[in-house]
């Protein structure tokens, strides 16, 4: 027996961009520049995600 498994998919979201002023959020832009230039699409997505969950970032964004 067969089972069919469904998924949805979405696109993926906008990167995020850095809080103007903030130090955390451009030395992550940096490590993402970098990565991407280098094909590490993994570091990428990691430096995404460290940038949404930084404190300053999500209190910027919620404005």
């Amino acid at each position: 027996m067969t089972v069919a498994v469904s998924y949805l998919l979405q696109l993926p979201t906008a990167p995020p961009s850095p809080v103007p002023g903030c130090t955390t959020c451009a030395a992550l832009a940096e490590k993402r520049a970098a990565a991407q230039a280098k094909g590490d699409y993994s570091k990428v997505s990691d430096c995404n995600v460290r940038m949404r969950r930084h404190h300053k970032h999500r209190a910027a964004t919620a404005r």
